[in-house]
């Protein structure tokens, strides 16, 4: 404790876990916000140009979301490759994390 900072190395096979994890999420929010988009193209309602604006904001939010969790995950896998083929100018070093 104390502000103390400890390096941690992650094993390949935690790291690549985690990769599918992230990219999974992404592509399902991916989904997430392809299913709201086509659901906010319905709308009748007097309200539309607002309603229009702020389901932009939204889907484009997920957008950025998805993608970046899509790229997460295949820069861990890239970190992960670099690690097991002993690529030490590419290989990730996971460091900074507290205790």
């Amino acid at each position: 404790m104390g502000g103390r900072v400890s390096d941690v190395e992650l094993q390949p096979a935690a790291v690549s876990a985690m990769a599918v994890r992230f990219r999974a999420s992404g592509m399902e929010l991916g989904r997430a916000r392809d299913a709201h988009a086509a659901a906010a193209d319905e709308a009748v309602v007097p309200v539309a140009s607002a309603h229009a604006r702020a389901v932009h904001r939204w889907t484009e939010g997920l957008r950025v979301a998805a993608a970046a969790l899509v790229e997460v995950g295949t820069e861990l896998d890239a970190c992960v490759r670099a690690t097991t083929d002993g690529d030490e100018q590419t290989a990730a070093t996971f460091r900074g994390i507290r205790p």
